[in-house]
């Protein structure tokens, strides 16, 4: 089943954390998956939840609330300005362009430890040509 192509919501109680539940559970970086929990001040918190990769710690970001007065208020940015952390993840592309193959190798790097201080994007790319 492709998780990415539905919005999930998941009713949880309060008491319930998102970490141990997710435990072992792989939610794809490209999945919207949102989870509801109450809180005691009759509000209800709907948190998104994902995996950068199945092995990283599960990501979470406060997407908005809903209370019985006010509505449903949620976040205006888009799914990947709210998902601006690769978590220092190297991404390696191959493109085939009929006669040559050239390899490029993208280090992103987002707000992590592993940029340099003052930094908030790196990007590197290294190119490998080959061909006849």
């Amino acid at each position: 089943m492709q998780l990415s192509h539905a919005v999930w919501l998941l009713f949880l109680d309060t008491n319930t954390s998102l970490e141990q539940f997710f435990t072992g559970i792989n939610i794809p970086f490209d999945c919207q998956f949102l989870v509801a929990q109450p809180q005691n001040d009759h509000v209800v918190v709907l948190t998104e939840v994902y995996r950068v990769s199945p092995t990283l710690p599960l990501q979470t970001y406060r997407f908005g609330n809903w209370t019985a007065g006010g509505g449903l208020t949620w976040s205006s940015q888009g799914l990947y300005r709210r998902r601006n952390s690769l978590q220092g993840i190297v991404l390696r592309v191959a493109v085939n362009n009929v006669m040559y193959l050239h390899l490029c190798v993208f280090y992103l790097c987002f707000g992590t430890s592993r940029c340099d201080e003052g930094e908030n994007i790196e990007i590197k790319l290294e190119v490998f040509t080959y061909g006849p």
